[in-house]
């Protein structure tokens, strides 16, 4: 089983891999930000892997014969916190991806990189990754599908899982507090994707990934009914949280 926190990157499938937190930085919850990498034949596609503690593990897969051809954000928060993109810019020198409506945020030149759109992006394209634009968490805020291995949603910051500080059971994702008067638009978007869309796995931003699962209408219920998550919602002592079916 995989845990958060590790210094080592966790296989989540054969062509995808949980990138390593050891050093990450939390919020108020406690959820430290997860990264991914899918590994394709020739080279890799980075999602929101732009902080310090992912590069060890971005050189290790470049070595390996799979060097990054693009490094994906989900929305504008990661550009503004992520720490790596100097080494980004210096060790592989390929497309940094934001949707152009965060790219007008101001926040967006904390990156201090010049972003390219990943809508009909060619490396996502090859890999076989359809880009959902999700405007509600932030204006640019999208997610990545892929139908290989029965289908899987990176969901960035438009589902949030349980982390250390959170109780695991029942599973479940948590869907953010959005915009004043956008909530139900929100979920509507969540009701058409898992209606319309093959997806057995949700891997999000924050918490648990949860990969691989039969019980997915139990743990996709609180993205299309009922209240908002309290993003600063904690359990004291729930312990070291691991990553529900993760193999």
């Amino acid at each position: 089983m995989a845990q958060f926190f590790s210094d080592k990157s966790q296989a989540l499938f054969d062509d995808i891999l949980w990138l390593p937190q050891a050093g990450a930085k939390t919020g108020p919850s406690g959820r430290p930000p997860n990264a991914y990498a899918i590994l394709g034949r020739d080279g890799s596609i980075m999602i929101d892997a732009v902080y310090s503690w992912n590069m060890d593990a971005v050189d290790q897969i470049a070595h390996a014969g799979l060097p990054p051809t693009a490094f994906v954000l989900t929305h504008v928060d990661v550009a503004a916190q992520g720490d790596g993109f100097a080494t980004i810019r210096e060790r592989y020198g390929c497309p940094i991806l934001l949707h152009p409506a965060d790219v007008a945020r101001p926040v967006s030149a904390k990156a201090g990189v010049a972003f390219m759109d990943p809508m009909n992006d060619t490396a996502l394209r090859n890999a076989g990754i359809d880009v959902l634009h999700m405007p509600f968490h932030t204006p640019g805020s999208i997610m990545l599908h892929m139908t290989k291995n029965r289908g899987v949603i990176f969901a960035g910051d438009s589902a949030v899982g349980p982390g250390p500080r959170q109780v695991p059971t029942p599973p479940r994702l948590e869907r953010p507090v959005v915009g004043e008067g956008e909530d139900e638009a929100f979920q509507e978007a969540w009701r058409a994707i898992l209606a319309q869309r093959l997806v057995s796995s949700i891997l999000p931003l924050h918490g648990t990934p949860y990969v691989d699962r039969s019980d997915f209408g139990d743990i996709t219920q609180s993205l299309t009914s009922g209240v908002a998550m309290d993003p600063r919602a904690v359990v004291e002592g729930a312990g070291e949280l691991k990553a529900t079916g993760v193999r």
